[in-house]
């Protein structure tokens, strides 16, 4: 069964190539587009991984989002790649990044580094959950 992966931007076209790469990959993929808050739809997603652009594209990022994605994960085994283009916002979520082993992916990128990044997050959520027995 292929992975399914929850896509989360707040740009409609950078939600779109994602999804279609990821798709032309054979993952099952579910988009949507945010912009001051999570939508509907990735509340009550279940997926293998979550995709979260981080303030990408014109749209900034809202002052409540980050906390929502985290309340969102506690609901969720999947885990989190965080797409950003400025890297220094995140310096305020830092410890929370890597506590939780996030994987962080700066754009622009070419989509095999996307790729790369995707199958080694599901990889080792696949062997976390094989040693913790679940």
């Amino acid at each position: 069964m292929a992975a399914h992966i929850l896509v989360l931007s707040p740009d409609t076209l950078v939600a779109e190539v994602v999804a279609e790469a990821l798709n032309l990959e054979g993952y099952g993929v579910t988009h949507s587009v945010y912009h001051d808050r999570l939508p509907v739809e990735a509340q009550e997603a279940s997926c293998d991984l979550l995709l979260f652009d981080y303030g990408g594209g014109a749209q900034p990022l809202g002052a409540g989002l980050l906390p929502a994605v985290q309340d969102l994960m506690a609901h969720t085994a999947a885990p989190l790649v965080i797409i950003t283009t400025t890297p220094p916002a995140l310096e305020a979520q830092a410890s929370w990044i890597q506590a939780e082993q996030i994987a962080l992916l700066s754009a622009p990128f070419p989509l095999d580094t996307l790729l790369a990044v995707v199958q080694t997050s599901l990889a080792q959520s696949r062997a976390a959950k094989r040693y913790s027995g679940s």
